[in-house]
């Protein structure tokens, strides 16, 4: 059934991209920096905004469990984040994005994302924005643009001119649609083989236990 919908959704994008026109990411969303921290990113009980770091991101998401709370002066607030933001990770070997299907109280994201907000006259869907920026295209050409040997790191410029389809808001939902269904297929195959291998873990354990 997922096979089924995988395909048909390729031949639809794969029609889709080669035929429709295609606009630039500046003209279809703001893209705004993190927060400029000037020292580290420290836990603060009496802070009260969250900040999301590359360590609190898990697949397809933000664990908002241990995002730390800290102080945070003069804040623009364009860079507060808001439900359906796209972080995209600015620096490392893969620049992934992920969608933020919700935001708990004040929060900011550190230097090391790009925030991504779709304009409201784009007719973008976040969640095929976000699902394309993860896709081999986008990849591909953040890898042919980036800067750096080591860390590769994607300039803001570099990301404003990137070529996003224009695809009719039916057939991104669609798309949307179907990469959620996925990320939670997938998510309960990992935790089937989590399973299985705790428990060929336990086996192996008890043999040298006895």
């Amino acid at each position: 059934m997922i096979i089924d919908k995988v395909s048909k959704c390729k031949v639809l994008f794969a029609t889709t991209y080669l035929l429709q026109n295609r606009m630039k990411l500046n003209q279809l969303a703001e893209i705004i920096s993190g927060h400029p921290f000037r020292t580290r990113i420290t836990d603060d009980h009496r802070g009260d905004t969250c900040v999301v770091q590359m360590k609190d991101l898990i697949r397809h998401g933000v664990d908002w469990n241990n995002v730390v709370k800290t102080q945070v002066e003069r804040v623009k607030e364009s860079r507060y984040l808001q439900e359906n933001d796209i972080l995209l990770v600015a620096r490392g070997n893969r620049n992934t994005a992920t969608l933020l299907d919700e935001v708990f109280g004040p929060a900011v994201c550190s230097p090391h994302f790009f925030l991504i907000r779709t304009l409201p006259s784009s007719g973008v869907e976040p969640g095929f924005l976000n699902w394309y920026l993860n896709q081999l295209p986008a990849q591909q050409y953040f890898e042919r643009s980036a800067q750096g040997s080591d860390i590769r790191s994607v300039r803001r410029e570099v990301l404003a001119a990137m070529e996003i389809p224009s695809v009719p808001l039916k057939q991104q939902s669609t798309i949307a649609a179907l990469a959620n269904t996925l990320y939670k297929h997938q998510a309960k195959l990992r935790a089937l083989i989590d399973n299985d291998q705790r428990i060929m873990d336990g086996i192996a354990q008890s043999l040298v236990s006895d």
